[in-house]
Parts: C-alpha cells; sequence; structure tokens
C-alpha cells in the first residue's frame, strides 16, 4: 500500500513520516529550503529561493511592495528592503501578516522608524506558492561560486520564457 507525504517532506521529517506509515514524502519545499523546519533549524537542504520584489508605495508607517505568490501559511516575518546592494542584508524589516482571506496585491511592510524609498529592492525568503503568482520565475546558477548568471525565465506555470 502506498501512503502519500506532504509537501514539507524533508531530511529531517522523514523518521516522522517512517514512524506513521508514509511511504512517498513529496519533496515540494524541501528542494528550495523552504519547509516550516527550515525558518527555526539549520538543515541539509539549503535555502534555494528568494522572493524579489520592490518597493510600489508608502502610507504613514508602512511600506509595500508588489506582491503575488504570497499566502498566510508561510508566516513571513522580515523582508530585507534597500535601495543599496552594499546595505540590503543590514536593513531586515518585521512585515504584516496576512490574513487567510488576503488577495496578496502587496506585501506590507513596517517600517518602525526605518526609511525605505518607492522602487527600493525587497527581498523576502518564505514558502511561496509560485503557482498562484503572476510572477515570472528566474533561475539564477553559480551563486556558490560568487558567479550569478541568469539562464532562463519561466512563468509561474512552468513554461519556458526566455533562455540566457
Amino acid at each position: 500500500m502506498q501512503v502519500n507525504g506532504p509537501s514539507v517532506t524533508c531530511c529531517s521529517s522523514m523518521p516522522i513520516l517512517k514512524k506513521y506509515g508514509i511511504t512517498h514524502g513529496e519533496p515540494g519545499h524541501a528542494l528550495t529550503g523552504t519547509t516550516p523546519i527550515h525558518a527555526y533549524n539549520n538543515q541539509p537542504e539549503k535555502p534555494a529561493l528568494v522572493y524579489v520584489s520592490e518597493i510600489s508605495h508608502i502610507s504613514g508607517n508602512k511600506a509595500y511592495c508588489f506582491g503575488g505568490g504570497f499566502y498566510a501559511r508561510s508566516k513571513m516575518k522580515h523582508a530585507l528592503v534597500s535601495g543599496n546592494i552594499d546595505d540590503i542584508l543590514e536593513k531586515r524589516y518585521d512585515v504584516e501578516e496576512l490574513p487567510p482571506e488576503s488577495i496578496d496585491y502587496y506585501g506590507t511592510i513596517l517600517l518602525n522608524g526605518g526609511k525605505v524609498n518607492i522602487g527600493d529592492t525587497v527581498i523576502y525568503s518564505f514558502r511561496t506558492q509560485i503557482f498562484i503568482t503572476r510572477a515570472k520565475v528566474a533561475i539564477v546558477e553559480g551563486l556558490s561560486k560568487n558567479n550569478p548568471k541568469l539562464t532562463y525565465i519561466y512563468d509561474s506555470k512552468g513554461n519556458l520564457l526566455d533562455k540566457f
């Protein structure tokens, strides 16, 4: 008998799946290092997905970035925001949690006294659902060798749009 497991299958969850009789585990987010377990503990699977957007507008103490693919179960907590590549890793902001009924046209970043500008880059790493986004998926190779190269762009359904 075959019993399929959830998409949070990863090295750390396999013993639990085995204990409960799961025979097949969907790798899903283990392939991108974005399971809930990855958010709290170092795991053998390395994070391999970032979500890049930009600040679209600012209102009061909140900045908004273009969205798509966010969803409440992702439990995203933070974003990196800057107009400068040299300091973006130091510019961490809290994000507003999305309600379950949310349509994710925008992500909300809590400024808490910080300063961002329209057009600044926003970087997230969370458990996205690419198939519900209207965004494109860019494949970048060579990051571990400090030699990044954009190689492919796909739509959210996996159709190749461009090859470099």
